[in-house]
C-alpha cells in the first residue's frame, strides 16, 4: 500500500487556526455576501490576513467568491446569496448604459 504524502510546509499555527475560523463564522453569519474589508471591520482582523484567511478557505471549499464589482470581490460560504447590488427589472433598464455609470465617483 502506498504511503500517504505529507502536507507540505509547516503546520499552521492555533493562531492561524483560529483566525481562519473566525473569518469563516463572520462569513457564515451573513445573510449576504461580504468584502475583505467589511470582514476585516467586523473582526478586527487586518485586511492583508483576512486575505491569507479567505484564499486558505476558498481552497478547502469552504467558501467560495461569488460576486464582482468595482474591482472588489465578494466572499460567501452559500452557494446560492441575495444579490449584492439590487437589479431593476429588465423592462425598465436603460438600452444602453454609458460608461460614466461604470466608474467610481472617487
Amino acid at each position: 500500500m502506498a504511503e500517504p504524502k505529507r502536507a507540505r510546509g509547516r503546520p499552521r499555527t492555533q493562531e492561524v487556526i483560529d483566525r481562519d475560523e473566525l473569518i469563516f463564522q463572520a462569513i457564515a453569519g451573513s445573510d449576504r455576501a461580504v468584502t475583505k474589508y467589511e470582514i476585516a471591520a467586523g473582526t478586527g482582523v487586518p485586511a492583508v490576513k483576512v486575505y491569507t484567511s479567505l484564499r486558505r478557505l476558498s481552497l478547502a471549499k469552504r467558501i467560495s467568491r461569488v460576486y464582482i464589482v468595482s474591482k472588489q470581490h465578494f466572499w460567501s460560504n452559500r452557494r446560492i446569496v441575495k444579490p449584492v447590488v439590487e437589479l431593476a427589472p429588465v423592462d425598465e433598464q436603460p438600452a444602453f448604459i454609458p460608461a460614466a455609470v461604470f466608474s467610481s465617483p472617487e
